[in-house]
């Protein structure tokens, strides 16, 4: 299952919390990081609390809200305003809301640790998500009334239907922030490595810090401490330190080459624990993948297989030259109203033709809208910045929006671009890019987007560091890219739009 449906869906199911008799740990710094070490009045041997991982945390959620869904259809049957016959067309209207809410749960974050353990966001979000849930079905009921069930039988009640799955809905998550989100705590680690590996990692454990507390490291040796790091005990004691500080997670930052390392992750394995590496951790947090500190694991970057399929690229194909086709007829006007605003604005060409690097390093011709003024570049190639003083009038109102890129429906339709991947970059900052940042070149193993999963989690980038940091994104699209994750950047999308957060 691809992680991003995993944010859903767990894959590895384990035990959920227990409660425990050991004392909190107590909270320190080291290196900017929360350390957590373990109270001293605990008693080795005591009953270990079992914390629920962030997948069963989603599972939970997930549940609730499918429990809260029925709920609510059960209660507008039993007072007869559901609006249909409820053994035949019951089951359809659940199963389709069903849908349709995981995947906009999905979209407004819904299923977050982070935002699902805080009221006001929960709350927020879950509102959000219901609202688009309800416009999506009733659009369907519209377009095929014959097989989509109506939702009550009159404004009344569909409004009564709504606010008991509201309430069914916010009981239910008020439930898992007080008995799972603020009852069990984040995770507890420990960290398997070097003292090197844990401060070039620092970074990382910093990122997942919001999702996982850092009891400390374990190293090769049994000094207590290096160079002020807290040193859990050597490698070969992994089990009892696993027992002993309350350990949920093992996390290697570092197994090296020594079989004994290897040896000793085994123990807490076999007993439950979960053992990851560091960068799958923040991989499932962040939804990038920590290019940087990959190095010496190239092969971490690499999708599961060259392509997402041969049926998952045919049905994406088919898809992009159907939407590009119909999008291109439907828009044709706004093209013309936007095209003859562009050339009365300013001097110069309406259409922008700009070659870029796309699919596997082929260079085609890229078109758009002219935001900037024509001598724009005259002193040679240079990232947009926010605010650019280059813009034209009609440019500050098309880049917000995004309209300047309507014309790469164009290059969709004949194959240079997909509706959703990695945004194409010019070739010279390809070669400047790909000289400075690690493996810039393999976003290039799937075709380029007009929106992808980097513009839907990143501002619009200006800078080198802001390329490496859109690459985590670009990365983490190529490895996992599915039909799920694509849904939910084209839905992400619509919001970007609305926000007009272009430049």
């Amino acid at each position: 299952m691809l992680r991003v449906f995993h944010s859903v869906f767990p894959t590895v199911p384990t035990a959920f919390a227990r409660r425990s008799r050991v004392r909190a740990p107590v909270a320190s710094r080291v290196m900017g990081l929360r350390v957590f070490t373990r109270n001293s009045s605990a008693t080795p041997g005591a009953t270990t609390r079992r914390r629920a991982s962030s997948s069963e945390r989603r599972l939970l959620l997930f549940i609730s809200d499918a429990t809260a869904i029925a709920i609510s259809l059960s209660v507008a049957v039993v007072y007869g305003i559901a609006g249909y016959d409820p053994l035949p067309n019951g089951p359809i209207s659940f199963a389709l809301l069903l849908a349709i809410w995981t995947v906009s749960a999905a979209v407004f974050d819904c299923y977050d640790p982070r935002v699902a353990g805080r009221a006001w966001d929960t709350f927020r979000a879950a509102n959000r998500a219901f609202l688009t849930t309800l416009l999506v079905y009733f659009a369907l009921h519209l377009v095929i009334p014959g097989l989509i069930p109506p939702l009550g039988g009159s404004f009344a009640g569909l409004a009564f239907w709504s606010a008991i799955a509201l309430l069914t809905i916010s009981a239910g998550r008020i439930m898992y922030i007080k008995l799972v989100a603020e009852a069990n705590g984040r995770r507890r680690i420990a960290v398997v490595g070097t003292p090197a590996s844990w401060r070039a990692a620092s970074d990382l454990l910093r990122a997942i810090e919001s999702e996982y507390e850092v009891a400390g490291l374990v190293t090769r040796d049994s000094d207590g401490s290096a160079d002020g790091l807290t040193v859990l005990g050597p490698h070969q004691e992994l089990g009892q330190i696993v027992r002993d500080h309350q350990i949920d997670e093992v996390i290697v930052a570092d197994a090296g080459e020594d079989p004994t390392t290897m040896d000793a992750l085994i123990a807490p394995y076999e007993s439950g624990v979960l053992v990851r590496h560091l960068s799958d951790i923040f991989e499932e947090v962040s939804g990038r993948i920590p290019v940087r500190y990959l190095r010496p694991h190239w092969f971490a970057v690499l999708p599961r297989r060259p392509g997402g399929g041969r049926t998952y690229d045919l049905v994406r194909r088919s898809l992009d030259v159907a939407s590009a086709g119909v999008a291109l007829v439907l828009v044709a006007p706004l093209l013309a109203v936007v095209a003859l605003a562009v050339r009365l604005d300013s001097p110069g060409p309406a259409i922008f033709r700009q070659e870029r690097e796309g699919y596997r390093g082929r260079r085609f011709t890229m078109l758009k809208f002219r935001t900037m003024r024509a001598d724009a570049e005259n002193g040679g190639p240079r990232w947009a910045s926010r605010g650019d003083p280059r813009r034209t009038r009609v440019g500050r109102l098309l880049r917000p929006t995004r309209l300047d890129e309507l014309p790469q429906l164009w290059n969709v339709l004949v194959g240079d671009m997909s509706i959703i991947g990695p945004r194409p970059e010019r070739p010279c900052f390809v070669t400047q890019l790909g000289q400075t940042i690690p493996f810039y070149r393999v976003r290039s193993l799937v075709r380029p987007g007009i929106t992808g999963w980097a513009q839907v989690r990143f501002a619009y980038g200006g800078s080198e560091e802001d390329a490496l940091e859109k690459l985590q994104y670009d990365l983490y699209y190529v490895k996992h890219r599915s039909a799920f994750l694509d849904l939910v950047i084209a839905l992400k999308t619509v919001g970007v739009l609305l926000h007009a957060s272009g430049r």
